[in-house]
């Protein structure tokens, strides 16, 4: 669908629909024209003249509100991202937690896979199996993951499987976490923090 240019004078056009149908309008647009749209209202922001005008400052909140959330949504479609170096990083963890904490028919691909932003729906993704309490799951990623949805990233990519075999979900790892908070840390809390001290998320 083509749309008139982002400039002075068509802008009110493109502010009207942004504040009357907000999201349904801006799942129209591509991601230059979002763009364009914030460098414009940022910019004009700046100037004295309309530094305090209510629609550029609403037509800003709806737009940054929706990136926000589209940012979320993706996160959730994805597995988690190591923030130190994967390659370097991972295979070190895998080796101090295989046969204590995941089952030692984890592949090493497998287990890197959980950490490297990948799509869930990808065929290299495939759950690892957890041998020790959910409670020292919940408290290792805590410790690593720097996503705070990190509860739901697990559920919608089936990333973990218990010791039956079925998935972990979002409300078995925050009944668990929870229960370390109240309770405190979970037995076997000491070996976590000295395998993962050095990649603890900041």
């Amino acid at each position: 669908m083509e749309y008139p240019d982002i400039d002075w004078i068509n802008y009110s056009w493109w502010e009207n629909q942004i504040i009357t149908h907000r999201v349904a309008f801006l799942k129209t647009l591509d991601e230059y024209q979002i763009s364009r749209l914030v460098v414009h209202v940022k910019h004009n922001l700046k100037s004295n003249e309309i530094s305090n005008n209510e629609g550029y400052k609403k037509t800003l909140e709806i737009i940054e509100d929706y990136l926000n959330k589209q940012k979320k949504e993706t996160r959730q479609k994805q597995t988690y991202q190591w923030q130190g170096d994967a390659e370097k990083d991972l295979p070190k963890l895998y080796i101090k937690m295989n046969g204590r904490f995941i089952d030692e028919r984890t592949t090493l691909e497998q287990f890197k896979a959980i950490f490297t932003g990948q799509p869930i729906e990808s065929e290299s993704i495939k759950p690892v199996k957890w041998i020790a309490s959910n409670r020292l799951l919940a408290y290792f990623l805590d410790q690593v993951c720097i996503e705070r949805n990190w509860q739901a990233i697990a559920e919608n990519g089936k990333l973990f499987l218990k010791k039956d075999g079925d998935p972990l979900t979002a409300n078995d790892l925050a009944v668990a976490l929870s229960d370390s908070k109240k309770f405190g840390k979970p037995k076997g809390y000491e070996e976590i923090d000295e395998i993962v001290k050095k990649y603890k998320k900041p």
